[in-house]
């Protein structure tokens, strides 16, 4: 079992659908996650299966337009298995 952190930056762009107008908003922001993850192996006669999980949870700070939130929240589920022989 063992756990991880870290920053991710990310860039996102608000196009403008007006055709005589170049007026886009583009911004580089910044996020954070969390993981933990857990792994198994058994073996089994010639060859060993194994299996995983991970749970991820991340918040990433855009702001874009600044009058409305735009904060991201996200939790992913991975899911691991396989033979090794």
């Amino acid at each position: 079992m063992s756990a991880a952190s870290g920053g991710r930056p990310t860039s996102t762009v608000v196009p403008n659908d007006s055709p005589n107008l170049y007026n886009r908003r583009q911004k580089v922001y910044e996020g954070f996650f969390v993981s933990a993850h857990a792994d198994v192996e058994a073996p089994c006669g010639g060859w060993i299966w194994f299996g995983g999980l991970r749970v991820q949870y991340g918040i990433e700070w855009t702001n874009i337009v600044p009058p409305l939130p735009g904060d991201i929240q996200y939790i992913n589920l991975l899911l691991t298995t396989g033979f090794r022989f």
